[in-house]
């Protein structure tokens, strides 16, 4: 049973390389432990913004997921300036779903949390370390990468 727009997950379909069951879950946490932000354009959802508080040992920040501009609304900053101002001055984090991401994020203010030190022989990467989208692909590639979780 769906508790959240019907707009945010054709929104999410739109844009994410995912099935209905994985937009449920996301989105039914969302607006279960969150909150799920759409913005309109032309009387339609232009993009979306999910979050959610998380905390330890006294330590909370906000963790931004989710989130995803319909192609057509693509390019124009308003994505940029809606997760900034929803943002403001928290500790926030987020994992971006492609490589291609992280200069984008990092663009806005976000920083790298993640160091990877690593030793490959034989992978067919450049010996350069700044050969990071390599090292990247091979790691999509392993059995250490996270993968989808399947319906059960």
């Amino acid at each position: 049973m769906m508790s959240y727009p019907q707009e945010a997950k054709d929104l999410f379909l739109d844009c994410f390389d995912s099935d209905e069951n994985e937009a449920e879950i996301i989105l039914s946490f969302a607006h279960a432990f969150g909150e799920i932000s759409l913005s309109y354009l032309e009387n339609e959802p232009a993009n979306m913004i999910c979050r959610t508080e998380i905390g330890c040992g006294g330590f909370t920040a906000d963790y931004i997921f989710a989130c995803c501009t319909e192609p057509k609304f693509r390019n124009k900053g308003i994505f940029s300036r809606r997760l900034i101002d929803a943002v403001g001055d928290k500790t926030a984090f987020l994992i971006p779903e492609r490589k291609e991401l992280f200069s984008f994020y990092q663009k806005l203010g976000f920083e790298p949390i993640i160091h990877l030190e690593a030793e490959f022989f034989g992978i067919g990467c450049a010996k350069d370390v700044n050969d990071v989208s390599c090292l990247y692909d091979k790691y999509a590639e392993s059995e250490a990468f996270p993968r989808k979780s399947k319906p059960l």
